[in-house]
C-alpha cells in the first residue's frame, strides 16, 4: 500500500529549489522509498537496470529543465516589473519636485499587501495631480485610496479620484481621506449600489449637496433612499441630481414655498435636507400633479418620491447606517484581508 506525502518546492531566480513544505516526512521518505526499489532492482537483469538507470536520467534532467525554464521566466517578469516601476517613477517628476529617491523609498516602506509598488507609485501620483502635495497627506490618502481600492475592486486611481474629490467639496468641514472612504463603504451598506458604481458619480454628487449645505449624512440617507427604487445607480444619480437642480433653480412654487427661508440653500440650513423634503411632501398633500410641479422635472419628482415614500421610512433606514459609518473602512479592508486574493 502507498503512502502518499506532500512536498511543496519553491524555485528563485537562479533556478535553485529549496523545500517549502513536508507533511509526514516526505523527502526522508522518498529517499527510503528509493533506496527500496535499488535494492529490489538487484534481482533485474542488465537490461531492466539499464533502463531504469535511464529514466532516473531523465527525470533528472526534465527536473533540472523545468527548474530553469521557471526561473528565467521569473526572471523576465522581475526584469518587466523593475521597467514598468521604473517608468512610473519617472513619470511623477510631471507633477512634483519631491526627489525621485524619496519617493521611492516612500513607496518600498509601504505595506506591500497595499498594492506592488508600480501600482503605488502611479496611485501617488493621482494623488499629486488632485493638488495633495504635502508628503505626510499624500502618502496618508494613497494608503487610504489603497486600502479602499482592494477591498472595493476598483483601480486604485479612481478611488483617488473619487476620494479628492468628496474631500474637495467638504473642505470646509475637513474631510479627511478616511472619512471620505467611510462614507463610500457606509453608502454601499445604505443603498443598493456599490463602491465601485459610486466612484463615477461621487464628485458631482458631493459638490452639489455641499453647494446647498447638505452634509454627508443626508447625502447618503438621500441617495441610499433613490437606490432603492431606481433601477440602477446611474438613475438613482441622475434623480438625485435633478432635486439638487430643481432646489438650486427652483420653480416658482418652490420659490414662493421656500420663500420664508431665503431660498433652499438657508432652508436646509436651518431646518436641515430632511425638513425641506418634508415641507414639499407637505406642500403637495400627497397629489404627485402638485409635487411635479414644484420639483418642475419627471427625474427630480422621482427622486423627491423615494425619499419621502412610507413617511422617510427608506430614508431614515439609510441614515442610520450613515450615522454609524464611522470605522467603515477600516471593517472593509479586515474582511479583505480574510479573502483568498488578499492571501494568495
Amino acid at each position: 500500500m502507498s503512502n502518499r506525502v506532500k512536498i511543496i518546492v519553491d524555485v528563485d531566480d537562479n533556478g535553485s529549489v529549496k523545500v517549502l513544505k513536508d507533511t509526514k516526512g516526505g523527502v526522508e521518505k522518498l529517499g527510503k522509498s528509493v533506496d527500496a526499489a535499488d535494492k529490489r532492482m538487484g534481482g533485474m537483469n542488465r537490461t531492466s537496470k539499464s533502463l531504469v538507470s535511464t529514466m532516473k536520467q531523465v527525470a533528472i534532467a526534465f527536473g533540472a529543465y523545468k527548474a530553469l525554464e521557471a526561473g528565467v521566466r521569473l526572471m523576465r517578469e522581475s526584469i518587466q516589473a523593475a521597467g514598468e516601476f521604473e517608468t512610473a517613477l519617472t513619470d511623477m517628476g510631471k507633477v512634483t519636485d519631491e526627489p525621485l529617491t524619496q519617493i521611492k523609498a516612500n513607496i518600498q516602506a509601504i505595506d506591500p499587501a497595499l498594492g506592488n509598488s508600480t501600482e503605488l507609485v502611479k496611485g501617488y501620483y493621482q494623488v499629486i495631480s488632485a493638488g495633495v502635495s504635502e508628503p505626510v497627506a499624500a502618502l496618508d490618502l494613497l494608503k487610504t485610496a489603497a486600502k479602499t481600492g482592494k477591498a472595493a475592486h476598483v483601480e486604485q486611481g479612481e478611488v483617488v479620484k473619487g476620494i479628492t474629490k468628496i474631500m474637495a467639496a467638504y473642505s470646509k468641514e475637513n474631510v479627511t481621506a478616511a472619512q471620505s472612504a467611510d462614507m463610500l463603504f457606509a453608502m454601499e451598506r445604505a443603498g443598493q449600489t456599490s463602491v465601485a458604481e459610486l466612484i463615477p458619480y461621487i464628485g458631482e454628487l458631493s459638490a452639489k449637496s455641499a453647494a446647498l449645505n447638505i452634509n454627508q449624512t443626508e447625502l447618503g440617507a438621500s441617495f441610499g433612499a433613490i437606490t432603492k427604487l431606481a433601477g440602477n445607480t446611474s438613475e438613482a444619480a441622475t434623480q438625485y441630481k435633478a432635486v439638487m437642480t430643481s432646489l438650486m433653480k427652483p420653480t416658482d412654487d418652490l420659490t414662493t414655498l421656500l420663500s420664508n427661508y431665503g431660498g433652499a440653500q438657508q432652508a436646509i440650513k436651518e431646518i436641515g435636507f430632511e425638513g425641506v423634503m418634508r415641507l414639499i411632501s407637505e406642500a403637495a398633500g400627497g397629489n404627485t400633479e402638485k409635487l411635479a410641479a414644484l420639483m418642475g422635472s419627471a427625474e427630480a419628482l422621482s427622486g423627491v418620491l423615494a425619499i419621502t415614500t412610507d413617511d422617510f421610512n427608506l430614508f431614515n433606514d439609510s441614515m442610520t447606517v450613515m450615522e454609524d459609518r464611522a470605522g467603515s473602512l477600516d471593517s472593509a479592508w479586515q474582511d479583505h484581508l480574510q479573502t483568498y486574493e488578499a492571501v494568495k
